[in-house]
């Protein structure tokens, strides 16, 4: 954790060297693991929200991140090989739902909190890929000497 609800997504399995995969949000800690962390072995009752979402204006997304509002947004945008999908995500050993994802285009996804999100759910999570190149200057601050 980065602090203020932010989180670096690492990757220990790749063979190139390079852990951090993706930069996140959540709205608690326990969203964090519930998402982020495969397989999910925890408690399905979720806190109460420790952080607001972050604003995303500054990559062109709309201020409000509604499911409503992110799923127009992001089908709107007609880019090129790019894919926009709604998915749910299951635990595999008893079948309890964990979150509704929307991957969006420049690799976002929005996480939300029901399996039938409505159009003013908010997001419980967020996560931003790093495109290839920008992979290695999170590995590098990571990987510095303490002290």
């Amino acid at each position: 954790m980065v602090g203020g609800g932010l989180y670096l997504i690492t990757n220990p399995l790749r063979e190139n060297g390079e852990l951090v995969v993706a930069v996140g949000w959540a709205e608690s800690d326990y969203w964090a693991h519930r998402v982020f962390e495969l397989p999910f072995r925890g408690d399905l009752t979720p806190p109460a929200a420790q952080w607001r979402p972050p604003s995303l204006a500054f990559l062109g997304r709309p201020v409000n991140l509604s499911f409503g509002t992110i799923t127009k947004f992001e089908d709107t945008l007609k880019v090129p090989k790019k894919v926009f999908m709604v998915s749910a995500s299951y635990r595999w050993t008893d079948g309890a739902f964990i979150c509704v994802s929307v991957r969006g285009n420049d690799g976002l996804t929005y996480m939300y909190a029901s399996n039938e999100p409505q159009p003013d759910d908010g997001p419980v999570a967020i996560e931003i890929r790093l495109p290839e190149a920008k992979r290695g200057l999170f590995d590098r601050l990571l990987r510095r000497p303490s002290g």
